[in-house]
């Protein structure tokens, strides 16, 4: 179901009908579409629209009077969701099938945009802007990208096979994600990836030092560690952050593993690249006093994924 105003809006569902209706839901008309099932449905406005389907995405331009194929995979995935931006950019993904599809003419035109296996079994999708997005389907996945859908993350949701069908953004930072068992995930991060920074050792290290991730190559988790030394104060609750982020060969962040306030040690986290496709990777630790935009330390490695 789809309000675009109080009056005026649209059920989908099977049997290749979807209704609408013009004054609050008192009458429906019912229109026929090529399609078996419909799954959701988007209005940007009270002529242009979107349905999701089998294997099909259709559009409407005229408030949903006719529809055509906006996209058509001819397979057996069902698209689930669709999420619009801009007025401009719109993904959907599905289940029966792996691959996230996305446009940036409105739906005039479709691509590929990542066919990871991983991405499998896809229901939810929610876009905040054009860059920055999640998708969330069965066995706990639940991916956020943040160039467009190129490259997914994997979000640590420490939850026990749950199947995440919706998913929901006010804005850049606080959103929800629903199972179909009932279970409700809330973030006001946007939803960052939950990872444990284990600290290995009690000495105070010499200096500070990034390590040669192990294994290496690896597939698809492997191990980063890292020293933090006593050269400048850190402060257990001030502004001296420790960063530590994921780059892709084309210098897109693919993950943040770190982002915090640490005192001196030696600390060690995981990676799991499970999301992402095999190639060279680059990781790189930042650490900064006092929220200064120069000076501290920083150093950068290279580490290779194989599947």
């Amino acid at each position: 179901m789809y309000f675009i105003n109080k009056d005026t809006g649209w059920v989908s569902g099977a049997l290749a009908y979807n209704y609408k209706t013009t004054n609050g839901g008192i009458t429906f008309d019912s229109t026929s579409i090529v399609a078996t099932y419909t799954m959701d449905i988007y209005f940007k406005d009270s002529n242009t629209g979107f349905m999701t389907s089998e294997g099909r995405v259709l559009k409407t331009t005229n408030g949903g009077s006719t529809w055509f194929v906006s996209l058509d995979v001819l397979d057996t995935r069902i698209f689930w969701k669709i999420s619009v931006v801009d007025n401009q950019f719109a993904w959907v993904s599905g289940m029966n099938g792996y691959g996230v599809f996305r446009t940036n003419n409105l739906g005039n035109n479709w691509s590929l945009v990542n066919d990871s296996s991983y991405m499998i079994g896809m229901f939810g999708v929610c876009f905040i802007n054009k860059d920055t997005g999640f998708v969330g389907g069965n066995i706990n996945k639940l991916f956020k990208t943040t160039d467009g859908g190129y490259h997914w993350a994997r979000e640590n949701t420490q939850t026990n096979n749950e199947t995440f069908e919706s998913i929901e953004f006010v804005n850049d930072a606080v959103g929800w994600v629903c199972s179909t068992t009932g279970v409700i995930l809330h973030t006001t991060t946007g939803g960052q990836t939950l990872v444990t920074v284990n600290n290995i050792s009690t000495e105070t290290p010499s200096k500070y030092s990034l390590s040669q991730n192990y294994p290496n190559p690896f597939n698809p988790t492997t191990k980063i560690r890292f020293d933090v030394a006593n050269g400048f104060p850190i402060k257990t609750f001030g502004n001296d952050k420790v960063v530590l982020k994921v780059y892709d060969v084309m210098g897109r962040e693919v993950q943040t593993l770190v982002n915090e306030s640490l005192k001196p040690g030696t600390y060690e986290v995981s990676f799991d690249g499970s999301a992402l496709t095999s190639g060279v990777y680059f990781y790189k630790l930042i650490i900064r006093h006092g929220g200064s935009s120069t000076g501290g330390f920083t150093e950068t490695k290279k580490m290779l994924m194989i599947k």
